[in-house]
């Protein structure tokens, strides 16, 4: 109904005005694409946990798949999300009444990301070590962040 509308308004205007053009279908997927990024990014609720660990850092589109494996990718978006499977909530499936939800490293608070790239006092060194100064890292320094995380499991699975 649409193509119609348009072939007949095309139809009654003089030629020199406007042409009949062909559009590739990446282009306008691109289009469409591009619109619905931007939509879901002025949607976002700044009260979420991606907003309170990243503070004041912009969305980023940049994909890190450069630098970063697929699996060290997911890990930083979970990190991101503040939802990460290799720490805090997610734990008590695997340990179900074992786990008290205390950080494993200070054994202070309850783990969370937040805890582990703010707070934890036995993890400071290990976040200067990596130039993590807090969860803000997690947006600018991706790589950092992730690595940061890597090795403050590997010091678990030593001191075991």
């Amino acid at each position: 109904m649409v193509d119609r509308a348009a072939d007949h308004a095309l139809s009654s205007m003089e030629s020199k005005h406007q042409q009949k053009a062909a559009i590739h279908m990446d282009a306008v997927k691109a289009e469409l694409k591009s619109g619905l990024m931007e939509g879901w990014k002025s949607s976002l609720d700044q009260n979420t946990v991606r907003f309170r660990l990243g503070g004041k850092t912009s969305f980023s589109d940049h994909k890190m798949s450069a630098t970063l494996t697929r699996r060290d990718e997911t890990l930083l978006m979970q990190l991101r999300t503040g939802d990460c499977r290799l720490l805090g909530g997610f734990r008590h499936l695997l340990f179900k009444d074992r786990w008290d939800g205390c950080c494993r490293w200070c054994k202070c608070e309850k783990e969370t990301v937040d805890h582990i790239f703010n707070r934890c006092l036995t993890l400071t060194s290990l976040r200067k070590e990596e130039g993590i100064a807090d969860s803000e890292a997690l947006f600018s320094k991706p790589k950092e962040s992730v690595m940061f995380v890597h090795k403050a499991l590997a010091l678990l699975v030593n001191v075991s």
